[in-house]
């Protein structure tokens, strides 16, 4: 009940401070300089166009423009801590542009332990269904047998623990005041982020 009641305090709170719909990011020096820091970039990260003076073209679209923007609308003022403190740029990237880790050698132990084949099955689907995957093979490989493998490490299965770690188990939906799950970013597909630029944007 305490949790509940967190919970609508938080999404009050948040559609208060996010009551306009122009999810616009703070283009001032110090804004851009925070979002450079943040990423661990340079200017021209972002801006790679220049002018015939050699300036760079702040106003020119970019791919990663486009990501800023979606990130900001759908993450930065989507998203709260489970405390409902604010989240920025740095909360996910702390400095680095790429932070997502891949390397399966930095595998964990299974965090399942504990849990009915039951549970874990649901698990599984709501995570299928979230990224919009038909098959289990997009995290697991199989045994000779043809049997799925879950243990053996995948760089999907690095990903998705990485993203429980930092997201799942931190954030709030500050629609919903309910904790952020894997549909609340990928809404059924695997690969969310659209980098292409199209005419007129």
């Amino acid at each position: 009940m305490k949790r509940f009641v967190f919970c609508c305090a938080v999404v009050l709170l948040c559609a208060d401070i996010h009551a306009d719909d122009h999810h616009i990011l703070d283009t001032s020096k110090e804004g851009m300089e925070a979002i450079s820091k943040a990423l661990g970039v340079k200017c021209q990260y972002c801006h790679p166009s220049v002018i015939e003076a050699g300036e760079r073209d702040y106003k020119a679209p970019s791919p990663l423009k486009k990501t800023a923007l979606y990130m900001k609308h759908h993450f930065v003022d989507g998203l709260v801590t489970t405390t409902g403190k604010s989240i920025d740029c740095a909360f996910c990237h702390t400095g680095t542009a790429r932070f997502v880790v891949r390397d399966t050698s930095a595998a964990k132990p299974s965090r399942l332990a504990g849990m009915s084949r039951g549970e874990i099955v649901a698990m599984m689907k709501e995570m299928q269904k979230a990224l919009g995957v038909k098959a289990c093979d997009y995290c697991h490989v199989r045994r000779r047998d043809g049997r799925l493998d879950p243990v053996t490490p995948t760089p999907n299965k690095v990903v998705a623990r990485m993203m429980m770690e930092k997201f799942t188990d931190r954030l709030l939906d500050i629609k919903t005041g309910k904790p952020a799950t894997c549909q609340t970013c990928h809404d059924g597909k695997a690969k969310f982020l659209e980098r292409e630029v199209k005419a007129g944007e």
